[in-house]
C-alpha cells in the first residue's frame, strides 16, 4: 500500500504476514490502521459518474492529485487519485479507466493521515499473559522479577532474593 499525499510518501508492505512500514522510515506498522486504510479503499463506492473521460484534469484537479493511492498485490496494481473537493464529494479516478467520479470526502479523509499514524505505538511486544521475567534498571540498581507457578499451579512473580511478590503490582 502506498499513500502520497501533501508532499509525501507512505509506503506499507506485509511481510510474514505482519505489516510494516517501508516509507518514510522503517517501523512496525500498526495492523488496525493498516486494514482502515485499506478497508476505506476497498469499500469506496462512486457516488456519480462526472465525465465519461479525463479530456480536462485540471477540472478536477487530477492534474495534480491531492491524494494517490496504489495497492499492489503480486503483479496487479491499482491506483486511485483523489483530485479536489466539491462540497462533500471529491473527485476522483482509477488510473486505469477514463472516467471522473465522485467519491464521498471520508474517503479521503481516511488516506490523509501521516505515517505516523501507521506506525505501532508499543515500545516492545511484551505482554503480561507471556511474559516470564522482568528486569528494571535505575542508575546501578537492578531489581528483577521472576514468574513461576506455585504448588497449587497459580502463577507468582518472585524477586531475585525468592519472596513472593504482589502478582498485580508486578
Amino acid at each position: 500500500l502506498e499513500i502520497a499525499h501533501d508532499g509525501n510518501t507512505i509506503q506499507l508492505a506485509k511481510r510474514d504476514g505482519d505489516w510494516v512500514v517501508v516509507k518514510p522510515y522503517a517501523a512496525r506498522a500498526d495492523f488496525a490502521a493498516t486494514e482502515a486504510a485499506l478497508t476505506a479503499l476497498s469499500s469506496a463506492q462512486m457516488q456519480k459518474i462526472v465525465a465519461p473521460t479525463v479530456a480536462d484534469p485540471k477540472t478536477y484537479g487530477l492534474d495534480a492529485p491531492t491524494i494517490t493511492a496504489t495497492v499492489v498485490a503480486g503483479s496487479a496494481r491499482a491506483t486511485l487519485a483523489i483530485g479536489k473537493a466539491d462540497g462533500e464529494s471529491t473527485y476522483a479516478r482509477d488510473l486505469s479507466r477514463p472516467i471522473v467520479f465522485t467519491l464521498p470526502k471520508t474517503t479521503s479523509a481516511d488516506l490523509e493521515k501521516g505515517a505516523d499514524t501507521f506506525r505501532r505505538k508499543d515500545m516492545f511486544d511484551g505482554r503480561s499473559f507471556n511474559t516470564s521475567r522482568i528486569d528494571l534498571q535505575r542508575g546501578a540498581d537492578t531489581v528483577s522479577f521472576e514468574r513461576s507457578k506455585d504448588k497449587d499451579g497459580k502463577d507468582t512473580w518472585k524477586s531475585a532474593k525468592g519472596a513472593t511478590v504482589d502478582t498485580a503490582k508486578v
